[in-house]
């Protein structure tokens, strides 16, 4: 679920990417008077003595910090969407009657063999073994015999087939917000200030979406850049950036996709 704390995370966190496009352990992408600029980027406000001290010392702040100002932008529901489907690893081949698993396990696959217009599935288990997986599909068939990791079905079924599937993970919009995010700039000049402000306003103002941790988007658009020179005697020069920023609240959840009877069939009775 996408929340208040992951889209500030995510800005902050973004930011910082754009200040060191080689990782904070490399120098940054600013410099001023011939040296790189060191930043501090994190959610919240700043404590007055550890932003006096970082400013003294030649560290840019950077706050992310989230307005009270929200309005519900909710539209119509919004359909399930995959955010993760991975290919199952577990395989089933069939020849006349006789299903043979094989692949790699990976817990949570589901193994269905379809026979006589109907069907029986199983769901791997961490310590199953392609062998258990076959006896646990035989056990459901009333006169199959299973045989190391292949299954035979009775003498006379017919419409055998068999397929695997994986679960996948989905999401679902709950609710829209919008909300003002405010990113305040400190530096100890003014022209280091605008300096920093105007790169970070080029990125940002030219991206659209940014990607929560739960896989959801979340959408920017500037608003405005006022500019509070009143701490400047302390040496604290400061610039806003206001950021409108509109995600959604969701719910996530595993699903096992319905299986396709279409696959690897044989049609005529042994």
């Amino acid at each position: 679920m996408a929340g208040l704390s992951d889209v500030y995370n995510a800005l902050a966190s973004f930011i910082t990417g754009i200040l060191y496009p080689n990782g904070t352990s490399q120098p940054s992408a600013i410099s001023y008077n011939g040296s790189n600029v060191s930043f501090r980027v994190y959610p919240g406000w700043p404590v007055a003595e550890d932003l006096d001290n970082d400013l003294a010392a030649g560290i840019v702040n950077i706050n992310v910090y989230p307005r009270p100002e929200e309005r519900n932008v909710s539209t119509l529901p919004s359909p399930w969407q995959i955010t993760n489907a991975p290919a199952p690893t577990v395989t089933v081949t069939v020849s006349g009657l006789s299903v043979t698993i094989g692949g790699t396990i990976t817990a949570g696959n589901v193994v269905t063999i379809f026979y006589d217009g109907t069907a029986v599935g199983y769901i791997v288990q961490p310590t199953d073994t392609l062998d258990s997986i076959a006896s646990s599909l035989g056990s459901l068939i009333s006169g199959a015999s299973v045989s190391g990791s292949t299954v035979t079905l009775p003498s006379g079924a017919y419409g055998v087939s068999a397929q695997v599937s994986a679960p996948v993970t989905a999401i679902y919009d709950v609710k829209e917000q919008r909300r003002t995010f405010q990113i305040v700039t400190w530096a100890p000049s003014p022209v280091l200030r605008d300096q920093v402000v105007e790169f970070i306003d080029a990125v940002l103002g030219g991206t659209y979406r940014l990607t929560l941790p739960d896989g959801s988007m979340c959408t920017l658009m500037y608003e405005r850049s006022p500019m509070d020179d009143l701490l400047q005697k302390e040496g604290a020069w400061r610039r806003d950036l206001f950021y409108h920023v509109v995600w959604a609240t969701t719910l996530t959840q595993t699903f096992v996709p319905v299986v396709n009877t279409n696959v690897q069939t044989t049609l005529e009775p042994a």
